[in-house]
């Protein structure tokens, strides 16, 4: 029960009906008629066995003081005994990078309160970070032995730079009920150093070598002198007759010779390209899940595949919204190719986070930028590729999808197996 009114509240007395089997011989005892709310015994005597009777008790009814809330309460009116608040990090603040999520558990424990008596905990803003509410439940718990509430909150936070972060300090006001005074629990404030994103973070200088002592080496003998390059005799014989015939054969010559280097290396093209298509094609010409676009995705990050991260994105913002599958003819087979379907998938409103744009930039620049020759080189360029940032950005994403998804109204159903 919860008080709605200070004063005094009286609780009406509890009915109860039974029916007692009928016998011959004493009343109740003395010690069961208090407990049933009577004074004295209940004589039974001369009933009849076999019908039983029927007798209604009812209970005193019950009556309490309810007292007002104190004048120097303020704020949030949180009557307890002791209250706790505290937080945990997971990884560990030591372990902090710029762009990589923490997750940080906020803990609020009332001796003596109720869990719809807890205070709601607000997200502090702090410069050089982004903070995502995860979760928030409240329930009843044992605190040292006694009964209280305890609320569970967990937020997400991404360090958005290298550096020294500080969060600042949260103030819960209470009410100290053995001691009637106004009370506040105190988290300090937490300072931590994000180190520089393995992308970010500059190649290491080659090591200084000492200059070698001076090894006397026999002087080589000088190089030989190249002589011009001099046509064969019957190539000069045929270009000093100056004649049409001639000319024509040697334009000729060069032009096959032209046509078939360019066959070659349209062929090149092409196979590097269908090397470079997107892994998400196996399962289909149709769309996939989101959900299964979603697995593939943090798949590839945890495995550092830039290629099948690069694919599964594509397809996770085609699931969720994005634009519609290119023709799948034999013809629009041919021509496509990743960088094509990159332009098609993204655009400036495909991501709620700026996070998540960055990321699938940073991914594209990686593929397709200035820096790799082809989309198949990735794999073998001197920088890997890293997915973890790619990771932390696509659970920021799916955290702000779920914030703006619209909720659903009206009564839920009861269950139907309680």
């Amino acid at each position: 029960m919860r008080p709605q009114r200070s004063g005094t509240i009286e609780i009406g007395p509890i009915t109860l009906e039974a029916q007692l089997p009928g016998f011959a011989g004493a009343g109740l005892p003395s010690d069961m008629a208090r407990l049933l709310g009577r004074s004295g015994a209940v004589p039974l005597a001369g009933a009849d066995p076999n019908l039983g009777r029927e007798v209604t008790l009812h209970s005193d009814p019950v009556r309490i003081e309810v007292k007002a809330r104190p004048a120097e309460a303020v704020g949030w009116f949180l009557p307890a005994q002791d209250v706790i608040l505290s937080s945990t990090w997971n990884p560990p603040l030591a372990q902090a990078k710029a762009g990589e999520t923490l997750t940080r558990t906020l803990t609020l424990e009332a001796v003596g309160a109720t869990p719809n008596q807890l205070p709601p905990l607000p997200i502090v803003e702090a410069d050089g970070v982004r903070q995502y509410e995860e979760s928030s439940r409240s329930d009843q718990a044992l605190i040292n032995g006694k009964p209280g509430a305890v609320l569970i909150k967990t937020i997400s936070v991404v360090p958005t730079r290298d550096g020294a972060i500080t969060l600042p300090g949260l103030d819960v006001g209470w009410w100290n009920t053995e001691t009637k005074t106004q009370e506040t629990a105190h988290l300090p404030a937490e300072t931590f150093t994000a180190a520089a994103s393995d992308q970010a973070r500059p190649a290491a200088p080659p090591p200084q070598t000492q200059p070698a002592a001076p090894i006397d080496v026999p002087q080589a003998p000088p190089p030989a002198v190249e002589t011009p390059f001099a046509f064969p005799a019957w190539l000069a014989e045929m270009l000093n007759v100056r004649t049409g015939a001639t000319l024509a054969a040697i334009l000729l010559v060069l032009g096959l010779t032209a046509l078939l280097l360019r066959r070659r290396a349209a062929g090149a093209v092409r196979a590097t390209s269908g090397a470079a298509r997107p892994a998400y094609r196996s399962r289909g010409r149709a769309r996939i899940s989101a959900a299964a676009a979603l697995a593939d995705l943090r798949a590839a990050c945890k495995a550092d595949d830039a290629l099948a991260a690069h694919a599964a994105l594509i397809a996770w913002t085609r699931a969720e919204g994005g634009p519609a599958p290119v023709a799948t003819g034999q013809k629009h087979r041919d021509a496509f190719d990743a960088q094509t379907l990159d332009a098609q998938a993204f655009d400036a409103n495909t991501f709620r986070t700026p996070a998540m744009a960055k990321a699938a930039e940073d991914l594209r620049q990686h593929l397709y930028g200035a820096g790799s020759s082809s989309a198949g080189s990735s794999r073998a360029g001197s920088t890997r590729w890293r997915g973890a940032a790619c990771l932390s950005a696509v659970r920021a994403e799916c955290a702000a999808r779920a914030r703006s998804a619209p909720k659903r109204r009206g009564a839920r159903l009861a269950p139907l197996y309680p």
